[in-house]
């Protein structure tokens, strides 16, 4: 269900675009030229795209191993796992700020040992995401406070020398609470026509440093840590992680 939902809205997100780049036929457009030295408050439009790449810390404090055998502390201490993710979705601009519906995806591992034998990790996340950013507040965009908020699901693998096993943990809910720093300082730094020119030939209206805290809660079927041995989906609820990305806006 998940995967279908984020295959719909990808495939969407590109069929909007063409459509904003072509008008319909049998259309006269008459179109002026765009001033790209106004700030983004005044530039942007209605309609955008968001596209991140990023990395982020994730600990399933709850999660039992699928051979029964040992918890997550057993097998990895407390290390963090490091998941690198993506993310890409449409924004819809307005006064007070944007929403954005994404579709992101997020995928790591980590190795350790159980039952004095070596034992290998790996986790999926896939997903949708709403997004509210405070963005139009100032002329430029320097400093972007949002809140996000959707559902997920994860697939775990786990490897030991008896073979593989696999399993999906329940579709769950998760939130983040971020903020994005402009980037067009470092890029002017570097380049006074840099900004003009990225503007003018790939439409890219900002790049942001983005960070953020999240939570990625449980699902009531997940396993119960009271019980860890009994037979239920895994419990990958993490709490408490932080992320770094890049953001780019189109």
């Amino acid at each position: 269900m998940v995967q279908r939902a984020i295959a719909i809205l990808i495939f969407a997100t590109i069929i909007f675009s063409q459509a904003w780049a072509k008008p319909p036929q049998g259309l006269v457009v008459v179109e002026r030229p765009q001033d790209y030295s106004q700030s983004y408050k005044q530039r942007r439009t209605t309609h955008g795209m968001l596209l991140s790449v990023g990395a982020e810390q994730f600990f399933p404090s709850s999660y039992y191993s699928l051979f029964k055998d040992a918890g997550i502390g057993d097998i990895i201490g407390e290390k963090r796992i490091l998941l690198f993710s993506g993310e890409i979705g449409y924004k819809f601009n307005f006064s007070a700020g944007s929403l954005a519906l994404l579709a992101n995806f997020a995928s790591g591992g980590t190795n350790g040992k159980a039952a004095n034998q070596p034992r290998n990790l790996s986790f999926v996340r896939q997903g949708l995401s709403a997004n509210f950013a405070l963005d139009n507040i100032t002329e430029e965009p320097i400093l972007v406070p949002y809140v996000q908020g959707g559902a997920h699901q994860y697939l775990v693998t786990e490897s030991g020398i008896t073979g593989d096993l696999s399993d999906s943990a329940p579709v769950a809910f998760n939130y983040r609470i971020g903020g994005m720093l402009q980037l067009d300082w470092v890029e002017s730094f570097m380049d006074p026509t840099a900004k003009l020119q990225r503007l003018k030939s790939s439409k890219v209206e900002n790049v942001f440093l983005d960070v953020y805290y999240a939570e990625y809660l449980a699902a009531s079927s997940a396993l119960d840590p009271a019980n860890p041995t009994a037979i239920a989906p895994p419990n990958l609820a993490s709490s408490g992680e932080f992320g770094v990305g890049l953001k780019v806006e189109f």
